[in-house]
């Protein structure tokens, strides 16, 4: 259950083919925005239960009540051994669900929710409620878990399970020609100045012999700004043909413009800097990483532990300071004149997410848990 689509969050889908493959049949339950309803992703035993999420805030309110009359109905109705929640907004249902309809629930929280406004305030202290009734809480690393132990005053930390991708991604044939005249970099997400900077970007406009392609989601008068700041970047010094905007995509589009490419961009914020705590405690939490692995990606992340240890340990790519577009640009230009060191990466990444990133291996004590109530 998720006040969003479950469709776009890959750690939802993945674990719903995990149980699947053990018999389990799952039943999803979200809101999708206007405009932006897409196929689902093909679960065995699984149904979808999908609604479109309005404009508006009294409109927004009385979807989210709609939802909990819904999900008691589909509880009562099904009696289903688990209740998996997937986000804050949907905290109040976890509560009722195990408190009123004396069911098991896992809470399982992929991003920190905002604390402020009156509305935001009423789902953090129903964050805290939920999280101190449900049987099992899941977080993506150990740092996000300590920090919701000591809010919550959980007697036992919560269980890490990192978004990593499905085995199955690492295996999938790759088609880019083993030469390429042009370093293709992609960059996936939210576009913001903290995610990527534009010192990134002027080191893309000033090195010969890289494009960055960008895809990017939640789309909003901030980022539609900033989106048009970084393509003026590029226009202004007459370079257009160096930056691919896609857009919005759906999952599975996004994976194969993924494989399109050689190099992964991933940006985080250092800790101390007073950014959302989402942009630093990102080991384990940013899915997009491990995607760029099994695509056969060299990475691009931020010059802070423990990415940088991460890529160096494991050769899979290379740290650096974002904030420094003379760093950055080194870094592409080397990148540029050593198609080994890229194809020596890019296997590297691909074997780490066969045999140890995987969300398989990360999944299994939650599988464990379901299957064992």
């Amino acid at each position: 259950m998720q006040f969003g689509d479950p469709a776009e969050y890959p750690p939802l889908v993945h674990g719903a083919r995990i149980l699947a493959e053990s018999g389990v049949s799952c039943t999803f339950l979200g809101v999708f925005p206007r405009a932006a309803h897409r196929p689902r992703p093909e679960i065995p035993r699984a149904s979808w239960h999908m609604y479109e999420a309005h404009r508006g805030r009294l409109r927004r309110w009385l979807t989210f009540l709609w939802m909990l009359l819904l999900g008691t109905m589909l509880v009562v109705r099904l009696r289903p051994r688990w209740i998996y929640v997937s986000d804050a907004f949907m905290t109040p249902f976890a509560w009722l669900a195990k408190v009123l309809l004396r069911r098991r629930v896992i809470y399982h929280e992929h991003d920190l929710p905002g604390r402020e406004g009156r509305a935001e305030a009423f789902f953090a202290a129903a964050r805290l409620r939920a999280m101190r009734a449900v049987d099992l809480v899941v977080v993506p690393n150990e740092e996000r878990g300590e920090w919701m132990r000591r809010e919550a005053g959980l007697a036992t930390a919560p269980l890490y399970v990192p978004n990593h991708c499905a085995k199955a991604q690492a295996e999938v044939p790759l088609t880019r020609p083993a030469q390429a005249e042009t370093l293709d970099c992609i960059y996936q997400g939210s576009v913001a100045v903290a995610r990527l900077p534009m010192s990134v970007v002027d080191a893309f406009v000033e090195t010969p012999g890289v494009r960055l392609h960008v895809v990017c989601y939640a789309f909003g008068p901030v980022a539609e700004a900033y989106c048009l700041a970084i393509k003026r970047r590029f226009s202004d010094r007459n370079v257009s043909e160096k930056l691919v905007f896609h857009g919005e995509l759906p999952h599975d589009e996004v994976l194969t413009v993924t494989r399109k490419c050689h190099l992964g961009l991933a940006f985080f914020a250092k800790p101390g800097s007073g950014e959302n705590p989402n942009l630093i405690a990102m080991f384990g939490a940013s899915n997009k990483v491990s995607e760029y692995l099994a695509a056969g990606l060299s990475v691009l992340v931020s010059d802070v532990e423990p990415w940088q240890s991460a890529v160096a340990d494991h050769d899979v790519g290379v740290a650096v300071d974002p904030q420094s577009k003379d760093a950055v640009r080194a870094v592409l230009t080397s990148l540029v004149a050593d198609p080994d060191r890229l194809r020596r990466q890019g296997e590297n990444g691909r074997r780490l997410i066969r045999e140890h990133w995987n969300y398989e291996a990360a999944f299994a004590p939650v599988a464990t848990t379901i299957l064992g109530a």
